[in-house]
């Protein structure tokens, strides 16, 4: 029996990574590096961030400060990923529900 390939395997934390980075680019006009993607992951788990709200058991939305603009982000508790970015958030939409 033939085993197959391997080397193309995706993987969802891996695409997640991808969608985060191509939606900076499209809604900030920013790229983000690895290390600073792993820097806010670090602000909401230390919930340095501001929480917005929760979506479902394992997703939530956060306000994060990132280069001097406060950006809303959604993240993934179980794969502890930010899984994308809906854009900068103005003064006036800011305000969670804590």
């Amino acid at each position: 029996m033939r085993r197959r390939k391997t080397r193309n395997k995706r993987n969802k934390t891996k695409d997640m990574k991808r969608h985060f980075r191509v939606r900076c680019l499209q809604r900030l006009g920013e790229n983000v590096s690895e290390t600073e993607m792993l820097e806010i992951v670090d602000l909401i788990q230390k919930q340095e961030g501001t929480f917005v709200e929760t979506q479902s058991h394992r997703i939530s939305v956060w306000d994060v400060l990132f280069r001097s603009k406060t950006i809303r982000v959604i993240y993934d508790k179980t794969r502890k990923s930010v899984v994308t970015v809906l854009g900068e958030v103005k003064n006036s939409e800011k305000g969670g529900k804590a």
